[in-house]
C-alpha cells in the first residue's frame, strides 16, 4: 500500500458498508501506507456503517476533513495501533457509535473519535450519541499490533511524555457515559491498562528534559451521562471550555508524577436552559415525571461541577452557574471523587473562583456528602478531601483550607457549612499516608492530643490516610489494632514546609527496642534518627531527625517537615517533588502491648480537653453566608459561541 503519489476522496456518501465480522474491511482504511501527502478524505457522508467509519492505520499525514461517520458499529473515526502521526481530524460530525463485541476489545466501549497517538490535530470536531464516549485518547507504550516493532515513529514511552500536537475548539454531548476521556492504556491485545502514567516533556525521547504543558483548549462538553471530562494525566492545562448538565462535569486525576494540573477560564453550568425533553422514570411501583431530562438510570445521583481526586490541581479563574440540591439529588459546583477507597487530592488549590448564585438559597458552592447521602461513602479516601482556598474567592478568607467536619479536623477556628457537609479552618492541614507490618486489613487507630474520645481508623490496604494540623499546634497518637504490634512503621508527609510540621506519636511496646530513620531530602538517602533524653529536650528543640521514646508510657515522639517554606509559585503535595519520610522498625517487649493511649493521655493530652461538641462551629442554614460573585461569566472564559464548529459541518 505504500508510494502512492496521493489519494483523495471528496464529497462521496458512503453507506451499509463494513464487515463486523471482518478486521480491516471497513468503509474507508488507510492500511499501513507509511508517510502521505495531500492525501484526504474530505466532505463526506459515511452512514449505517458496519464497522467504523474512517480507519489510519500505520499510515502518517492523513487528513479527515468536514466528513459525517453517522450511527457506526464500534469507534467512528479510528487511529489504529498508536503509531500513526501527525493525523488530522477537522471539522467533522460524528453521532450514535454502538458497541459491538466482534471487532476489539475496546468497541464494547466504543468513542467517536479514538485517538492513540499524541501527535495528532483535533480541531472544530462534534462526537455525540455514542454508546460509550465522544473522544477518547488513549496511548500504547509502543505501537501494537502489526505495527509492533516494525513502525518506528514512536518509540517505547514516547507516547506518554509527548505533547497534544493540538486540540482546540471541539464539541462533545449526549454521549451514553462520558464527553471526552484521556485515560488509561492500550495493550497489544488490544484491552486496556490502568494509569495513563501521562507526563508530557520538551523532548519524548529524553526522560530528563524540561517538562511541556500540552493544552486543551475551547472544550464544549454537555449533557454527557457519567461524565462531561475525565482526565488523568499530569501537566496539562484545559482552558476556555464550557461544561453543563452531567453528573460530573470535570475530573482530572493523575496516575504520575508531573507538575500539576491547571484548569482556567472556563464556565461550569449544573443545568442550564437546555431542558430537553421531560423524563419519566418508573421503578418499586413509583412513576416519578421530571421537568427536564435526565439520565434515567441516575436521576438521584449527585450532580458536581469540577472534582477534585487525586494529586496536585489548580482550579483558577472559572465561573459556576445552578448548582442548587433538590429533593431528588445532591449538587455542589466543587466537589471530590465519590466512593473513593484509597488515596484522595493533597495539593488541590482554587484561585479567583466566580458563582453565579447565592449560597445556601440559590446552590452550592461545595458539596461533599457523607453514608448517609446518596451516592456518598465514608471510606478512607472520603474523609481526607481537602483544597486551599488561596485568596478566598470561595470561602471569604484567603488561605482557608475545606475538610470534612469530622472531629479530629476541628477546632475553635473553624466553621462547619451545614449546606456543604464541609467545614472551613484556617489550620494548615498535611496528609499523612502511613505503612506498616501486618495484614492489608489491619488498621491504625489515630487520636489528637486534645481529644481522645473523637479517633477515626484507617486501612492498611488504602495506605492508612489521615489529616493533620500542622505547625506544633497539635500532636496526633497512632496505634494499631492488631493483636500483635507491627515489627516497622513508615509514614509519608504531604503539604508540609519548614515551619508547618507535622507532630506524631506512635504507640510501641514498653521496654522494646526501637531504631529510627528519616529521608534526607537533598540526597534523598535514609539517615538515622537522634535519640533525645527527655520529652522537654525534644520539644525545645525542633529537629527534623530527633525523637525520643517514652519507656514508662510505650510511645515514640517525631516530628516531621521539609527543609524549606513554601514560596507564592510552589504548587503540589511536596516541595521541590520530594516528600518527607519517616519510618522505624521495632523489636523486643510484650508484642502484645499494642494500645498505650491511656497511658499517653494520662501523662501528655492537652488541657482541657475540647468536647467534640464545642469543636463542632454553628453551622449557617437560615441565610447565605455568601452572595453571588458574578451574575454571568466574563465573555473571554469558556469555550465560546459553537457557531464556528456547527458552521463547518452544515456548510454556512
Amino acid at each position: 500500500m505504500r508510494g502512492f503519489k496521493e489519494a483523495q476522496v471528496e464529497n462521496a456518501e458512503l453507506v451499509n458498508l463494513g464487515q463486523l465480522d471482518t478486521l480491516g474491511n471497513y468503509p474507508f482504511h488507510w492500511h499501513m501506507c507509511g508517510d502521505v501527502t495531500n492525501s484526504y478524505i474530505r466532505g463526506s457522508s459515511i452512514r449505517d456503517s458496519n464497522a467504523r467509519c474512517v480507519t489510519v492505520h500505520a499510515t502518517n499525514g492523513a487528513v479527515v476533513e468536514n466528513n459525517v461517520c453517522f450511527r457506526a458499529v464500534g469507534h467512528g473515526y479510528f487511529l489504529e495501533e498508536g503509531g500513526e502521526v501527525d493525523t488530522t481530524f477537522a471539522g467533522n460530525l460524528g453521532a450514535g457509535n454502538i458497541r459491538t463485541n466482534k471487532l476489539t476489545k475496546t468497541d464494547g466501549m466504543p468513542s467517536t473519535f479514538w485517538i492513540t497517538n499524541p501527535k495528532t490535530i483535533m480541531r472544530n470536531n462534534v462526537a455525540a450519541g455514542s454508546d460509550y464516549a465522544g473522544i477518547w485518547y488513549v496511548f500504547p507504550d509502543e505501537p501494537i499490533g502489526a505495527s509492533y516493532g516494525i513502525v518506528k515513529t514512536m518509540q517505547k514511552d514516547e507516547a506518554k511524555r509527548t505533547p497534544i500536537t493540538e486540540f482546540t475548539n471541539n464539541v462533545v454531548h449526549s454521549n451514553r457515559v462520558g464527553g471526552i476521556f484521556f485515560d488509561r492504556r492500550l495493550r497489544n491485545d488490544t484491552g486496556f491498562a490502568f494509569g495513563t502514567k501521562y507526563t508530557p516533556l520538551s523532548d519524548p525521547q529524553d526522560e530528563t528534559s524540561a517538562p511541556q504543558t500540552a493544552v486543551f483548549n475551547r472544550l464544549t462538553a454537555y449533557k454527557n451521562e457519567q461524565f462531561n471530562g475525565w482526565f488523568d494525566a499530569s501537566n496539562i492545562q484545559i482552558t476556555q471550555s464550557s461544561f453543563s448538565d452531567s453528573l460530573v462535569s470535570l475530573a482530572v486525576r493523575r496516575s504520575s508524577d508531573g507538575l500539576e494540573c491547571t484548569v482556567t477560564n472556563s464556565v461550569f453550568m449544573g443545568e442550564s436552559s437546555n431542558i430537553g425533553e421531560p423524563s419519566v422514570i418508573r421503578g418499586n411501583g413509583v412513576v416519578k415525571t421530571y421537568p427536564r431530562a435526565v439520565p434515567l438510570k441516575m436521576a438521584n445521583q449527585p450532580r458536581q461541577g469540577f472534582v477534585f481526586y487525586d494529586r496536585e490541581i489548580s482550579l483558577s479563574d472559572s465561573w459556576f452557574g445552578n448548582y442548587a440540591s433538590t429533593d431528588d439529588y445532591s449538587a455542589g459546583a466543587l466537589g471530590f471523587q465519590r466512593n473513593n477507597l484509597h488515596l484522595a487530592t493533597h495539593g488541590a488549590f482554587t484561585k479567583n473562583l466566580l458563582f453565579g448564585f447565592g449560597d445556601a438559597s440559590q446552590g452550592n458552592r461545595v458539596f461533599d456528602g457523607n453514608a448517609t447521602d446518596v451516592g456518598f461513602t465514608s471510606l478512607d479516601g472520603d474523609d481526607i478531601v481537602l483544597f486551599e482556598d488561596l485568596d478566598g474567592s470561595v470561602t471569604g478568607s484567603a488561605g482557608n483550607f475545606v475538610v470534612k467536619p469530622l472531629p479530629i479536623h476541628m477546632t475553635e477556628q473553624c466553621e462547619e457549612i451545614d449546606n456543604w457537609k464541609m467545614a472551613v479552618c484556617p489550620h494548615p492541614f498535611g496528609q499523612v499516608r502511613s505503612n506498616f507490618a501486618g495484614k492489608n486489613s489491619d488498621q491504625i487507630i489515630v487520636t489528637r492530643d486534645d481529644d481522645s474520645d473523637d479517633p477515626i481508623m484507617a486501612d492498611r490496604r488504602s495506605f492508612a490516610p489521615f489529616l493533620t494540623i500542622l505547625g506544633g499546634t497539635h500532636s496526633y497518637l497512632v496505634r494499631s489494632n492488631a493483636a500483635t504490634a507491627p515489627r516497622w512503621f513508615r509514614f509519608e508527609f504531604l503539604g508540609l514546609t519548614l515551619s508547618k510540621y507535622a507532630s506524631l506519636a506512635v504507640c510501641i511496646p514498653r521496654q522494646s527496642t526501637l531504631k529510627m530513620a528519616m529521608k534526607d531530602l537533598v540526597t534523598d538517602k535514609w539517615e538515622r534518627g537522634v535519640a533525645a533524653n527527655s520529652y522537654n529536650e525534644f520539644t525545645s528543640s525542633l529537629s527534623r531527625t530527633s525523637y525520643f521514646v517514652d519507656q514508662e508510657v510505650g510511645v515514640v515522639f517525631f516530628n516531621a517537615m521539609h527543609i524549606r517554606e513554601r514560596v507564592e509559585s510552589d504548587r503540589g503535595n511536596c516541595l521541590d517533588g520530594k516528600c518527607p519520610f519517616v519510618g522505624f522498625s521495632n523489636s523486643g517487649g510484650d508484642r502484645t502491648d499494642t494500645d498505650c493511649s491511656e497511658r499517653f493521655y494520662a501523662k501528655y493530652s492537652k488541657s482541657p480537653v475540647l468536647p467534640s461538641r464545642k469543636k463542632r462551629a454553628v453551622g449557617v442554614t437560615s441565610a447565605d453566608k455568601f452572595s453571588a460573585s458574578r451574575a454571568t461569566p466574563p465573555q473571554a472564559w469558556g469555550a465560546g459561541d459553537t457557531k464556528s464548529t456547527v458552521s463547518i459541518q452544515l456548510g454556512v
